[in-house]
Order: structure tokens, then sequence, then C-alpha cells
């Protein structure tokens, strides 16, 4: 979340790390707004924002990942999460990590 809404000219990148494999990757995520201003315009509390990662091929079964955010592209992060993946029930397109 956000106090202000994030300028759309403000990039995010997902550094992702395979704790198996020992590999890395940074992809561009997308940031957006998940609040309508129609809901209340005031401008004095938190916005909430979703941040979208998109995944490799590579990283498509991996079941060890985490995940940082950065606004520069780099591989090396002190502070990670990890990627909790449940077993699939049925096949799946996508993955979503919720940050709070």
């Amino acid at each position: 979340m956000s106090f202000r809404s994030i300028p759309l000219t403000d990039k995010i990148f997902c550094n992702l790390y395979d704790m198996v494999r020992k590999q890395s990757i940074v992809t561009e995520g997308t940031i957006r707004e998940i609040w309508q201003r129609a809901w209340d315009p005031r401008d004095f509390f938190y916005i909430p924002n979703l941040i979208s990662c998109p995944i490799s091929k590579y990283f498509e079964y991996s079941t060890n990942l985490t995940i940082s955010l950065s606004k520069i592209a780099c591989k090396s992060q002190e502070n990670s999460a990890q990627v909790r993946m449940l077993p699939l029930r049925n096949e799946k397109n996508g993955i979503a990590v919720c940050v709070k």
C-alpha cells in the first residue's frame, strides 16, 4: 500500500530465486492501483496496489521460490518472501503473492 498513488512512470522489479537450483531471475512487474477514487476520493489514507510478477518458463515448476521487490533490477536482496506453493488440484495459469 502507498499513501499516494504510485506514478505510472515508476518501475518495480521482481527478483525470483530458486532455492533448489540456486538460480535467480529478475522480471519487470506491473503495478495496479486497486482502489476506485469514486469510492472515497480523499488523499489521506493508504491506497492498496496489486503488483504482478511474470514467471519465466524456466521457473514454472519450481517449488522452492523466494521473491523480493525492488525499484532497480538486481538479483540479490537481503529481504525476501518465500512463495508458498500448494499442490495443484486442477491446472492453473498463474500465481499470486499477497504482501501486507
